[in-house]
């Protein structure tokens, strides 16, 4: 398997590799899949695992652009990706993608009766907090009672390019609606130690 960025190693994986193998889930659906770091590791690290969802635009986003980040190419290795860690392993894994804005394809997903369906869900897409609150909302109605949430980039700021001779925008980061999120609903929360970058909660 070939990833351009070792964000998931870096930490992430340690915090899952604790959690995530013990528990009985068979349904995993991920926000903002890339190159399928998380999807393969999901893939080979928890057993009972049946179907995998990714939801994903694959055109990037403004700090794509401007990195020069080729996004066709991003999406063929998310393809080489996941096929490869499916041949890892001796059981069949669903795999099943979603070339969507998020919000398209989780309203479509509960229009289809998977309401709870979900025994892990994975937020990585949009860093705009609207985006953010959107996905956390909709993916929460897909999330099983007992269910476990995982939210990316808790404390993601925007880079220097993009901040550079304009005024910080809170509403631009994923912080704000997180935030808002877990108040609104911290009565059907548990919460779990995780990664610095962040935030884990079961569904209760």
């Amino acid at each position: 398997m070939r990833f351009s960025q070792t964000w998931f190693e870096d930490g992430p994986k340690i915090f899952w590799g604790a959690v995530l193998p013990e528990r009985d889930a068979k349904s995993y659906l991920e926000v903002g899949s890339f190159e399928g770091a998380s999807a393969c590791w999901i893939i080979q690290h928890v057993p009972q695992i049946e179907q995998l969802v990714c939801i994903d635009t694959w055109d990037g986003s403004r700090e794509h652009a401007e990195s020069g980040v080729n996004m066709s190419e991003v999406e063929a290795r998310f393809e080489d990706n996941i096929t490869e860690a499916g041949q890892l392993i001796d059981r069949d894994v669903g795999v099943v993608k979603l070339k969507q804005k998020s919000k398209d394809a989780l309203v479509h997903l509960l229009h289809e009766g998977y309401s709870e369906s979900f025994d892990i869900i994975y937020i990585d897409g949009s860093h705009s907090a609207k985006d953010v609150l959107m996905d956390l909302t909709l993916g929460f109605e897909l999330l099983n009672y007992r269910g476990l949430m995982i939210i990316d980039d808790y404390l993601w700021m925007p880079s220097n390019s993009e901040t550079q001779n304009k005024t910080f925008n809170p509403l631009e980061t994923p912080k704000l609606a997180i935030d808002a999120f877990t108040t609104i609903y911290r009565d059907s929360l548990k919460f779990i130690d995780c990664s610095w970058s962040q935030v884990m909660f079961e569904k209760r």
